[in-house]
């Protein structure tokens, strides 16, 4: 026998009675059930079911059911907030981007017909317009559209009446040009076409670098610019007077015409105190 193990004599002797019956099955017909305690054999032994065999633990449907009413719960309470976040992130992406491109073809204009006094085009006030939505497209695609991404150029006419187009970009946003020209709507996509929430899904742009008949110069202090910039007519100067106006507050009700000027205030960051929930 090899050096350092057990020899029979010993193993044998170490076993119980129960144990030596086990391992020979012919010893069993002479073996005392009755006589094991605590242990009783209730089920006969075989090679997939022993005395070591454990149990194996299961869910219970209670506890599934507990399990997916948490997961529920928390899914309820973290959705919101995360869509809320991705829509604010959409409106701050499309909104500098749009501010950049534009300006970005007003250069390109500039280099080509000098500053915009030089190649703007008086189509009167918001009253009363005087271009028609041909002429105004005409204008746009000379001188702007050119250098732009856009799908398509359509006639458009507000549920107030007044007449302008729309320029659906490649990225999905769109924009709304009066025949007056001087006064813009950007629409983040194109579902706010139809559910318009101004300070959500449209915010007010304006390119005014020429004061057009009928503009009053007192109104338009922070409007008159060779840049294409959010909308900010009877603006004090002040961040109160982009929530408060009582015309365009961001803040007060069917108004939010200072929404785009507030985030740009800001820096392209619609921030904790944004007066709108998204």
């Amino acid at each position: 026998m090899p050096e350092g193990l057990p020899s029979p004599e010993f193993v044998n002797s170490a076993l119980s009675q129960r144990e030596r019956a086990l391992l020979n099955p012919s010893l069993l017909q002479h073996f005392n059930f009755s006589t094991i305690h605590p242990f009783n054999i209730t089920t006969p032994f075989t090679p997939y079911h022993s005395r070591f065999t454990r149990r194996k633990s299961a869910f219970t449907l209670a506890e599934v059911l507990i399990t997916l009413g948490i997961i529920g719960v928390v899914a309820a309470m973290t959705l919101p907030a995360l869509v809320a976040s991705h829509r604010k992130t959409e409106v701050e992406t499309r909104l500098k981007k749009f501010y950049s491109v534009m300006n970005q073809a007003i250069n390109m204009t500039n280099a080509e017909y000098g500053e915009p006094k030089y190649w703007w085009k008086d189509c009167g006030a918001s009253g009363s317009p005087t271009c028609s939505q041909d002429e105004a497209i005409e204008w746009f695609q000379t001188y702007i559209g050119k250098h732009l991404q856009i799908l398509n150029i359509e006639k458009a006419t507000s549920v107030s009446g007044k007449e302008g187009f729309l320029v659906y970009f490649k990225d999905g946003s769109i924009l709304r040009m009066n025949t007056y020209l001087y006064d813009s709507v950007l629409y983040i996509n194109k579902r706010a076409l139809t559910s318009m929430q101004s300070g959500i899904n449209a915010f007010a742009f304006r390119f005014n670098p020429v004061l057009s008949t009928g503009q009053k110069e007192e109104e338009n202090i922070y409007t008159q610019k060779s840049t294409f910039e959010p909308y900010t007519t009877t603006w004090d100067g002040t961040r109160e007077d982009l929530f408060n106006n009582s015309n365009y507050g961001c803040a007060i009700k069917d108004k939010g015409g200072f929404c785009a000027k507030l985030i740009q205030y800001d820096g392209w960051e619609i921030k904790d105190d944004y007066p709108l929930k998204f």
